[in-house]
């Protein structure tokens, strides 16, 4: 049986998965969902995603709801190249587990949560907009996300050293979203603004970045 994986491309993670799987050798079942619409069906909370949320792998009994878990499951299993995630050398790994790990403690809290807080709840759940002392905070924390990945790219191309990982590729897909939708400035951060160039270059990534661009706009 092939692995089954749900997404939807405007789910910065999904993206993520995306990626990792068309980089691998595995055969795979797609089931491109709308979030909030189908994720909050109790058919789906029942048999894909207890949580309600994507993206989500199954490869047999094997059932997996963490996007990092799901692309270390992937890449480690379905994929040759190592560049995108290290196997034999454990100090390389580390180096990109890092940065999977730091997208889940600030990365995701930080961009997501402002996208989240200024765009996502007042649109569709009609939540009122932040106040401007809470939206400083989230700017705030955005900022020093930005700082700390500008003095890591300060002497490298990539995230976790000089070539493109996985670990660059879950950070973009969140900060990428905050930029199209919110208008981030990253005219202080300058390498972190060549590094999104940089890895938007990268042909999987551009037909991503389209995806959810048109997922956005049948969105609106």
């Amino acid at each position: 049986m092939s692995l089954k994986f749900w997404w939807d491309p405007i789910s910065q993670p999904s993206r993520s998965v995306k990626y990792a799987l068309i980089k691998s050798t595995v055969d795979y079942e797609e089931n491109e969902i709308l979030v909030i619409k189908d994720t909050r069906s109790e058919d789906y909370k029942n048999n894909v995603n207890p949580f309600g949320k994507v993206p989500t792998i199954h490869d047999d009994d094997l059932k997996l709801y963490e996007s990092a878990t799901q692309l270390r499951y992937i890449l480690d299993n379905f994929c040759e190249d190592e560049s995108l995630l290290p196997r034999s050398d454990l100090k390389a790994r580390a180096k990109v587990d890092f940065w999977l790990d730091w997208n889940n403690t600030m990365g995701r809290p930080s961009f997501c949560t402002l996208l989240l807080k200024l765009i996502f709840l007042p649109k569709v759940f009609k939540a009122p907009l932040p106040s401007e002392e809470e939206t400083k905070d989230l700017y705030e924390k955005v900022y020093i996300a930005l700082t700390f990945m500008n003095q890591s790219l300060e002497d490298q191309d990539y995230l976790a050293g000089g070539e493109l990982s996985i670990g660059d590729v879950q950070v973009y897909n969140e900060l990428y979203e905050a930029i199209i939708m919110c208008q981030l400035d990253l005219d202080k951060y300058t390498n972190v603004a060549a590094w999104v160039e940089r890895v938007g270059k990268d042909q999987n990534i551009k037909n991503l970045d389209e995806q959810f661009l048109a997922r956005l706009k049948n969105s609106e």
